[in-house]
This record gives C-alpha cells, sequence and structure tokens, in this order.
C-alpha cells in the first residue's frame, strides 16, 4: 500500500515528504514504486494458493465451506467488475469528454477511453474464466486439465499485456545497411569522438543523430560521442565539467563549447555546410581550425522496408558535393593520448576546473595535474615525445611511449579511482589531469604503459554472501519442516 500511494508522485501529499530525502530527489519516475507493489501482490497470490489448495486437501467439511464462499465471492467481484465494464462502455463519451479537458486533444482523448474501456471488458473476461479455472481445478477429478488451462490463461494474459512493449527489428538490416556515414565514423573510434554542431537544431539531422545514430549506430559500431545517451544520475565532476563550458546567451561564453571539444578529443561535428564560417568565428576565434571535410546528403536506402513512411532506420547517408550537411573536422581537439613536457600542478578541483576554462589557458601547452606530483621544470610548450596506442577496449589499454625527457602522459578518457595504471609492468600512480581526464608520470624512456579498470569486489562478495545465507535458510526450512511432519506423523 505504501508502494502504491508513493507511486502517484506529485499527485499526493505521500511523495512529498520522502523528496526530501537523500536519492529520493533523484528519481525522474515515481512510478518505479509499483515494483515492490507488484512483488508483494506475487508474493500474496502465492500465499492464497498454497492456502486454497492445502484446503482443498484436507477434505473437511469446514474446508469444503470456505472454499464454496471464496468461489462465491470472487464469481460476484468478477460478474461487478464485468457489469461495471459495460457501464463503463456505455458511457465512452463521457470520459473521452472528460480526458480532453485536462489538455488532451479529442483524438488521443478518444483513443485513451477506448483503450480503457476495452481493457477492462478483457480482465473482467479474464477474471471470471480465472475463477471458473480455479474452482474446476480444486473440485474436479480433472484437476491437471483445469490446472494447465489456468497456467495458459495467464501466460495469455501476460503476453497480451506485455505485448506493446515488444518490438522486433531486423538486425542486419538496422545495423548492417552500409551507411557511408557511419562506415566512416567507426573507422579508429579512438582518434576523436563525434557530436553535433548545435546549429542543426531541430533538423532532420538533429532527429537522425539523437535517435537512431547516438543509441544504436554509434554504440553498435564503436562509434565514441561526447554526447550522453542516458545517464539518469550523473557523475559529480561530469556534471560540474559539463555545466561550466555550456555556453549561454552571451556571445563571449561561446568559446566554451569549443574549448570542451578541444579538451575531448572532440574532432568530428555532424552539422550544415554553412556551420563552419559561425564555428570559427564563435566556437574557435582567431584560430580558425574547423574545416568541412565530407559533405553528404539524406536519402532512402535501396532497400527500405517502408518506402511510404520511412523510419529513421530507413535512411541512409550518401557523401556528394552538393549535400547541405557535412561531417566537419576539427583540428583543434587534443588528441586521446599526448605527452606533455610541462605541467602544472592544481589540487583544488575548482581552481583546476576555472583555470582550464580561461581563454589564456592552452591546452596543447601544459596540462593540469590535480594530484600532488612535483612541480615541472620544462617551459610551456615543450613537447614531451611521442605515444601511440596500440590496444583500445573498454576496460583496457595499451599503449607505447617514448619520453623524450621527464613527461605526463595525457589519456583523454574519464577519470575514475577505479582504473590503475602500470608502465613497463610496474604499478604506477594514476593521475587526474584536466579536472575529468587520467594521466600518468613517465621519466626519460621507452615505456609501455597499461591502464585497466579494476573496480573493487567487495559487492560482488556481499551478493554472494546474501544468496548463500538465502540458500542456507531455504535448506533450514525445508529440513525443519520435513523434521516435524515425521514427528506429528509418528505420534
Amino acid at each position: 500500500m505504501i508502494s502504491l500511494l508513493l507511486a502517484f508522485g506529485r499527485h499526493a501529499i505521500f511523495y512529498q515528504l520522502i523528496y526530501q530525502l537523500p536519492f529520493f530527489n533523484t528519481m525522474r519516475n515515481t512510478i518505479k514504486f509499483l515494483h515492490p507493489m507488484h512483488f508483494a501482490i506475487i508474493v500474496l497470490c502465492g500465499y492464497g494458493v498454497e492456502g486454497v489448495i492445502r484446503l482443498a486437501r484436507q477434505e473437511s467439511e469446514a474446508g469444503a465451506a470456505l472454499i464454496k464462499k471464496w468461489v462465491m465471492g470472487f464469481a460476484i467481484t468478477a460478474g461487478a467488475c464485468l457489469l461495471l465494464s459495460l457501464i463503463l462502455g456505455a458511457s465512452k463519451g463521457l470520459l473521452a469528454d472528460h480526458i480532453a479537458g485536462r489538455g488532451f486533444s479529442p483524438e488521443a482523448a478518444a483513443s485513451m477511453a477506448a483503450f480503457s474501456v476495452w481493457e477492462l471488458i478483457v480482465s473482467a473476461l479474464l477474471f471470471v474464466v480465472g475463477v471458473f479455472l480455479i474452482a474446476k481445478t480444486l473440485k474436479s477429478r480433472a484437476a491437471p486439465i483445469f490446472g494447465a488451462g489456468l497456467m495458459l490463461l495467464v501466460a495469455l494474459d501476460l503476453t497480451r499485456a506485455n505485448s506493446p512493449w515488444v518490438q522486433y527489428y531486423d538486425y542486419k538490416y538496422k545495423y548492417e545497411g552500409n551507411n557511408p556515414l557511419i562506415e566512416q565514423l567507426k573507422q579508429s573510434p579512438h582518434e576523436g569522438r563525434v557530436t553535433i554542431s548545435p546549429l542543426a537544431a531541430r533538423s532532420t539531422l538533429e532527429q537522425l543523430y539523437g535517435m537512431e545514430w547516438l543509441q544504436h549506430q554509434f554504440l553498435y559500431n564503436n562509434i565514441q560521442s561526447i554526447d550522453v545517451v542516458q545517464v539518469p544520475r550523473m557523475a559529480a565532476d561530469h556534471e560540474a565539467f559539463k555545466r561550466r563550458f555550456t555556453r549561454t546567451g552571451d556571445t563571449n561564453t561561446h568559446f566554451l563549447a569549443g574549448r570542451r571539444w578541444e579538451l575531448t578529443n572532440t574532432r568530428w561535428i555532424l552539422g550544415n555546410t554553412n556551420d563552419v564560417a559561425f564555428l570559427n568565428q564563435q566556437f574557435d576565434p582567431g584560430k580558425s581550425r574547423f574545416t568541412e571535410t565530407a559533405p553528404f546528403l539524406f536519402d532512402l536506402r535501396p532497400d527500405a522496408h517502408n518506402r511510404n513512411q520511412p523510419r529513421a532506420e530507413d535512411i541512409t547517408t550518401q557523401f556528394n558535393p552538393a549535400g547541405n550537411h557535412a561531417i566537419i573536422r576539427f583540428d583543434g581537439a587534443l588528441p586521446r593520448a599526448k605527452l606533455f613536457g610541462h605541467w602544472q600542478v592544481q589540487t583544488n578541483a575548482l581552481e583546476a576546473l576555472e583555470l582550464i576554462a580561461k581563454r589564456e589557458f592552452d591546452p596543447h601547452a601544459s596540462v593540469i595535474v590535480d594530484s600532488p606530483i612535483k612541480p615541472s621544470t620544462a617551459s610551456p610548450g615543450q613537447a614531451g615525445g611521442t605515444v601511440s596506442i596500440t590496444s583500445y577496449k573498454p576496460k583496457e589499454l595499451h599503449l607505447s611511449a617514448n619520453a623524450t625527457t621527464e613527461a605526463v602522459l595525457l589519456l583523454n578518457d574519464h577519470w575514475s579511482p577505479h582504473w590503475q595504471v602500470s608502465v613497463n609492468g610496474q604499478p604506477a600512480e594514476l593521475l587526474r589531469c584536466n579536472f575529468v581526464m587520467r594521466g600518468v608520470h613517465l621519466p626519460p624512456g621507452q615505456h609501455d604503459i597499461v591502464f585497466r579498470f579494476q573496480p573493487p569486489n567487495t559487492w560482488l562478495y556481499v551478493s554472494l554472501a546474501s544468496l548463500l545465507g538465502g540458500f542456507g535458510l531455504l535448506s533450514f526450512i525445508t529440513v525443519d519442516g520435513r523434521k516435524k511432519h515425521t514427528n506429528d506423523t509418528n505420534s
């Protein structure tokens, strides 16, 4: 009951009370509170079935009378539900008018009213059939047949209820459609991230990018983007970094978007062919490092499944000099990995964030290290050597570096304390660089560096202990119950 009341969210006072507590204010959809209620109902139904079966096996007059009352009570309830559904069906027009008065269009209101009436009728009919099958299962000699019928009824109801949420895709058609744009971007994805131009808002490009490419094609083809698909609870440092580099209505803040792309290895921008001039003027003033590389246009796939009403997967791209969209290259983006001969130490995270957001800061000449290492003695801009990525996997990266001087290796991937780094097979200190990125300090010479993601196993052990404890309690209850049954039989 508490879960049901909390599921009303802002429409009831109950959620307002717990919304003030930590974690609860991060929930976007209070319908999640119905999940505990669903589990509770399943448990209660299990107890009810067990109780009814136990009464039927006793073959006593009291048990038979109770079962008869139970069947009659549920039969009356099922009949009342069926009668209510018929009354609601006759008042479908009034229900539609009521829904429309709450801000919905007349078409949507009529559809919602018809759906509600039909669902109530179907539920009442299933209720009636279910009560009949249960009654026959308890009293008939052909109980297994009626029991199997009840199981089929439950399966039918679950299938019907879940069918609107079951979507079927031809994955080969959807993901292996030979989209030239996707094919080009998936080549060496760790060399540069992808994003979309802010000037492409409310366009076909933005719709395809946000719905089809970012959420499906990019993930399937391992194309890396600066844009997050879904993060209900973003990490605090990531959120602060994104907020600090968000441009406002003031044109003096537009360079912050370019700086963010610069710091995050965002090399490819999908936009319109005429966006280059604006980006060079506002996002990269005085440097003009944006260039148009590959104009393209949209077209239907030759094997499109829905030519009359095309869906996102039916649309592909074609590289064409006359195209009104283009892949824009940003040469100002930092490489994914770079050796810096000069670094600055700033252990105050907020001050480090402000430092890298200043116009005069040059991300290509120096790196900000948020770890108490010794300061650099080199001059800004001094090269630290060369580095290459030999293997790039989500949880393990191998790099080869030739440091010509003492240097800091900057890896433009998100920092986390669960990452571990080794240099030439020996553990090294993981550095936090440029507020959200990873790094490691290197002496002069040739080095093999490995970054490996290894979160602690604490919660794994907690889960295993819980499972073992649960199985132990279940075994104890089973054995103890059999002992009591044996003792009762002997006595």
